[in-house]
């Protein structure tokens, strides 16, 4: 999923201004995420290889970009203004160790009867899982919460227009339970980050470790 198909953006825009080469700044992609930051040389906007000096509004931007796990996405380049959009999670879970999760023949059914995937085929199905729930970019990130409060294992990410419940094994590993239309955006969420992937079941040979277990409950 790319970004700008994220769906936990906030409503409103941020704008700030070119203060570097303008030229420069028109390189930049819109509709891409960009890094946002401050330090004592001012404010930056870096997209790649551009690095573009920006003014804003200090009170507004600097308790978030304090914050390097949101996200930002240029939406537009209007003039000297860069239009900016950014989601905030209530957490964020950065991961220790890479994280597989399983999709087995009931998801394939699922989403075939639901006609998403052109027949039950787990591949085609782990295929899907990744495009509408995994952003891209480095590292991978996928969006999260808890899907029960007396059972800190528990989960559901939160995907472009759809849900997925997670279950952990009896052996410790993590598989795809169920998948739902997304009811709409939730109260709160969780940002979980690192090398997460969606796996043929029966392939699974990396389990969530401790470690990662400890930091989801936290």
């Amino acid at each position: 999923m790319k970004l700008i198909d994220f769906t936990l953006f906030v409503p409103e825009t941020t704008k700030v201004t070119i203060e570097g080469d303008v030229d420069q700044a028109l390189q930049l992609k819109t509709e891409s995420e960009v890094k946002v930051w401050m330090d004592q040389n001012g404010t930056w906007i870096n997209q790649g290889d551009i690095l573009i000096a920006v003014q804003a509004d200090k009170t507004i931007l600097e308790e978030l970009i304090l914050r390097k796990e949101i996200p930002w996405l240029l939406i537009r380049i209007k003039g000297t203004n860069l239009i900016l959009q950014h989601a905030e999670p209530t957490d964020w879970l950065p991961l220790s160790e890479p994280m597989e999760i399983g999709v087995d023949d009931k998801i394939a059914n699922q989403l075939f009867e639901s006609s998403e995937i052109q027949r039950a085929d787990v591949p085609l199905a782990v295929e899907w899982c990744k495009q509408h729930f995994l952003i891209d970019g480095e590292p991978v990130r996928v969006a999260a919460n808890r899907n029960s409060e007396s059972n800190p294992d528990s989960w559901q990410l939160i995907g472009q227009g759809w849900r997925a419940d997670l279950q952990r094994q009896a052996r410790g590993g993590l598989t795809v339970n169920r998948v739902v239309p997304s009811p709409g955006k939730p109260d709160g969420w969780s940002l979980i980050e690192g090398d997460i992937r969606f796996v043929n079941e029966s392939s699974v040979t990396l389990l969530l470790s401790e470690d990662n277990r400890h930091s989801c409950v936290k």
